[in-house]
């Protein structure tokens, strides 16, 4: 699977703020937190490929709409087995 750009700047954008409430929440460890910041940006790449198979293997709503129940399938065809 090709990297998206635009999907490694939401991930970056997403991991900034979280570094910035984090930075504005704890100000005891300021310095933990800047330390931090350069590790989040290593882990962007694979981060990002974790979010990208988490959302493959997500079921799609629009496949449920799609496709008709069981019962109603087999309902429609048996009919015409009996005529048969």
């Amino acid at each position: 699977m090709k990297c998206n750009a635009k999907f490694l700047l939401k991930i970056a954008g997403a991991l900034a703020t979280v570094l910035a409430v984090l930075y504005w929440a704890l100000p005891e460890y300021h310095a933990e937190i800047l330390a931090l910041a350069p590790l989040s940006l290593a882990a962007l790449c694979p981060l990002s490929m974790l979010m990208m198979m988490w959302f493959i293997q997500r079921p799609d709503e629009s496949a449920k709409r799609v496709l008709p129940p069981t019962n109603q399938a087999l309902s429609s065809v048996q009919p015409r087995i009996n005529e048969l």
